[in-house]
């Protein structure tokens, strides 16, 4: 995995007001390679405070990768694990506005939200909640930009509105 900071003009200035030498300037801009590989990752997303990276791969398998760390040159990754609840298969992935929080739709016509924890030797994700309604596979989702509010549509032409913080 390799990783890369840009910054803008802006954010290139040093402490005294003038712009950085050559050599800080190649230290921001140098990407940095952590010793990890993704297993054919077929998506990636941002947490809302971009502190970390979720990348899905194809077998439903997703990976938390903290980005500070990262660009620091040091590791820190979860081990990849299942968003599948058995015998489903993932169909949308979405997180979920200003939260660590991830919503998972499958096609047994199921959104689960799933929440980062401390474990031991490290952090996983651990499912929180479960939403169930929909009829068909999940075909779309899509969350509100400010609130906790997210839809989901089946393929059989379905539309629920949920809120993740209603019981």
């Amino acid at each position: 995995l390799r990783l890369q900071q840009q910054t803008n003009l802006f954010a290139s200035f040093v402490e005294n007001g003038s712009l950085p030498d050559e050599a800080s300037q190649a230290a921001i801009d140098s990407p940095v390679v952590l010793n990890t590989t993704l297993v054919e990752p077929r998506r990636l997303l941002f947490d809302g405070d971009h502190r970390w990276l979720y990348a899905l791969d194809t077998e439903d398998n997703i990976t938390m990768i903290h980005i500070e760390a990262g660009l620091a040159g040091r590791s820190e990754l979860s081990a990849p694990m299942s968003l599948a609840v058995e015998p489903a298969e993932v169909t949308r992935v979405e997180p979920l506005a200003g939260s660590l929080s991830l919503l998972a739709a499958d096609d047994q016509g199921r959104v689960t939200q799933w929440f980062p924890v401390s474990a031991e030797g490290g952090i996983r994700l651990q499912r929180i909640r479960e939403f169930s309604g929909l009829a068909g596979p999940v075909v779309a989702l899509s969350t509100e930009q400010r609130r906790k509010n997210f839809v989901a549509a089946d393929s059989m032409g379905n539309v629920a509105l949920f809120n993740t913080t209603a019981e």
